[in-house]
C-alpha cells in the first residue's frame, strides 16, 4: 500500500509540475511573440531603403506612407509596431546608425509617461543633422479628466516639450493640447488612435515650420510655459464639468453665409463641428466669395431665392449651396416635416472687400449690406414663422491692414463698420448674435486659429462652433 501510495504521489507531483511548466510556457508565449515581432520589425526596418522614419510609442497605424510620398516626396519607414519603451526605441536608433541610413526627417511619437526628457534628448542627439518632428501622445480629453495622475503626467509632457523645443534639430507639435482634437471623441478610433482624416490633418500641419511661423502649430521655445499654463487651465475647467457640448439633437440648423462656412464641407467645418458635437442636423449653404448685398457674381440673393422656393435648380450644381439645399430638401421629403429650425447668417467679409455701401435711404435696399441682411431676415421670417434666426459677426481679418484700410472711399468705412452694422441689425430686429469680431479673441493668436489672413483653420472653426452651439442652446425652442 505504501509503495502504491508513493507512486500516486510521484505521478501526481509530475502532473502538477508538467501543468506548471505548460502554464509558464503559455504565459510566456505573448512575451516571446512580442519579442519576435519586435525583432522582425527591427530587421525589416534596418534592411529597407528610405529617407524618412516614423517611430511612435502610441498607435499611428492610420498614417499612410503614400501621404509622405505625395506631399514631401519622401520614402518612409513605418515599422508595424507600437514601441513600448525607451530601450526598444533606442534599438531602432542603433540600427539606423549601424546601417548608415541618410535620414532626412524622423517623425517621433512620444508617450511622456514611458520616456523621460533626458532619454528623448539622447535620441535626438544621435542624429544632429536630421530634422526631428516630435508628436507627444494626443490623449482624448476623457482620459485626461479621468486619470488620477493627470497632474504628474502634464508635468512629464512639459519636461519633454521643453527639452525637445531646445534641441536645434527638433520641432515639437503639441496637438495634445488642441481642443479641436482631444475634446471631440469622433476624432478617435480607439484609445489615442486618430481616425485617418485626423491623422492626415496633423501630418499636413507638421509640414509648416518656423519659416512660416504665423501659420504653424509647432511649439515655440519661449512659449512652452504659457502653452502649459493654458492647457492646465483648460483641463481644470474640463474636470469641473463646465466644459461640455450642449444637446441640440432636436434642431435643424441651416447655415447661410460666405467662405467661412462654404469653403469647408466636412466634419471639421463649422456646420460639421456643430453636428458632430451637439447632435443637431445641419445643412451647409455657405458660398465662398458671397456677399450679403446683391451683385452680378456670387451673392446671397440666389441662395435665398432657392431656399424660399425650395428649388435649387438655378444654383451652380458644383456649389456648396446646391449640395446643402439638396440635402435639406431630401431630408424634408423623407421626414415629411422639419424639426425646430434655426437659420444662421454669416456675412460681411466680402462686402467689406468689395467696398459695398452699408446703408442707403431705403432700409431694405439689397444693394447695400444692411439692407440685404434686413430684407433676408424679413423674408425668412415670413416663410418660416416658427424658425429662429441667428446672426454671426465675422471673425477679425488680417488683410487690408487688419481691416482698417478704407475700401469704400465714398462712405469711409472699415471692416469694423460692417461688424457694427450686424450688431445694430441684431438689436433692431431682436435677434441673437454671436460676435466673433469683438468677443472671440481669435486675433490674439493668428498662427493658432487662422489658415491664412482671413479664414479660420480647424481650431478656429472649432472655437466658433463651440461658442455658436452654446448660443443656440439658449434660443432653441
Amino acid at each position: 500500500m505504501k509503495g502504491k501510495k508513493s507512486r500516486i504521489i510521484i505521478v501526481s507531483s509530475a502532473i502538477i509540475l508538467l501543468l506548471a511548466i505548460i502554464l509558464i510556457v503559455i504565459c510566456q508565449m505573448p512575451t516571446y511573440r512580442e519579442k519576435e515581432r519586435k525583432a522582425e520589425a527591427i530587421l525589416q526596418f534596418a534592411t529597407s531603403s528610405y529617407d524618412c522614419v516614423l517611430l511612435s510609442m502610441f498607435p499611428t497605424s492610420t498614417f499612410h506612407a503614400e501621404d509622405f510620398h505625395t506631399y514631401e516626396a519622401r520614402t518612409i519607414a513605418m515599422p508595424d509596431i507600437t514601441i513600448s519603451d525607451y530601450e526598444t526605441m533606442y534599438s531602432f536608433f542603433q540600427y539606423l546608425k549601424e546601417y548608415n541610413h541618410e535620414i532626412k526627417e524622423i517623425y517621433l511619437g512620444l508617450s511622456p509617461d514611458r520616456i523621460t526628457a533626458e532619454q528623448a534628448e539622447s535620441l535626438v542627439q544621435m542624429f544632429p543633422d536630421t530634422l526631428f518632428k516630435v508628436f507627444p501622445e494626443w490623449l482624448p480629453l476623457e482620459q485626461w479628466t479621468s486619470r488620477k495622475d493627470a497632474d504628474a503626467l502634464v508635468a512629464s509632457y512639459q519636461d519633454i516639450v521643453y527639452a525637445m523645443t531646445h534641441q536645434p534639430n527638433s520641432l515639437v507639435y503639441p496637438f495634445f493640447t488642441q481642443e479641436w482634437i482631444i475634446a471631440d471623441n469622433t476624432n478617435y478610433l480607439e484609445g489615442s488612435l486618430l481616425k485617418e482624416d485626423m491623422a492626415l490633418r496633423t501630418y499636413l500641419l507638421s509640414l509648416v515650420g518656423p519659416e512660416d511661423a504665423s501659420h504653424s502649430f509647432y511649439a515655440r521655445p519661449d512659449r512652452v510655459d504659457e502653452l502649459f499654463e493654458e492647457f492646465r487651465a483648460f483641463l481644470s475647467v474640463a474636470k469641473t464639468g463646465e466644459y461640455f457640448f450642449p444637446d441640440l439633437s432636436d434642431l435643424e440648423i441651416v447655415f447661410l453665409g460666405d467662405s467661412v462656412f462654404g469653403n469647408y464641407n466636412d466634419c471639421r467645418s463649422i456646420p460639421g463641428y456643430v453636428s458632430n458635437l451637439s447632435g443637431a442636423k445641419t445643412y451647409n449653404l455657405g458660398w465662398g466669395g458671397a456677399t450679403a448685398s446683391d451683385r452680378d457674381n456670387i451673392c446671397f440673393r440666389p441662395v435665398l431665392t432657392a431656399l424660399l422656393s425650395q428649388d435649387p435648380s438655378d444654383l451652380p450644381k458644383d456649389s456648396q449651396p446646391y449640395s446643402g439645399l439638396t440635402e435639406y430638401l431630401a431630408q424634408k421629403q423623407k421626414s415629411g416635416k422639419s424639426q425646430n429650425m434655426i437659420f444662421v447668417l454669416h456675412f460681411g467679409i466680402n462686402d467689406y472687400f468689395d467696398g459695398v455701401p452699408i446703408h442707403s435711404a431705403n432700409p431694405t435696399d439689397t444693394s447695400t449690406f444692411s439692407g440685404a441682411l434686413r430684407d433676408a431676415v424679413t423674408k425668412l421670417r415670413n416663410a418660416f414663422p416658427d424658425a429662429q434666426i441667428c446672426l454671426v459677426v465675422p471673425n477679425p481679418v488680417f488683410a487690408f491692414q487688419n481691416g482698417t484700410e478704407i475700401l469704400n472711399a465714398a462712405e469711409g468705412t472699415t471692416y469694423a463698420d460692417y461688424a457694427q452694422a450686424i450688431l445694430d441689425l441684431a438689436r433692431e430686429e431682436q435677434l441673437p448674435c454671436l460676435d466673433n469680431y469683438h468677443d472671440s479673441h481669435l486675433e490674439e493668436a493668428q498662427w493658432l486659429y487662422y489658415a491664412d489672413d482671413v479664414h479660420p483653420n480647424d481650431y478656429g472653426r472649432y472655437k466658433i462652433a463651440y461658442a455658436l452651439m452654446h448660443l443656440l442652446s439658449t434660443i432653441a425652442p
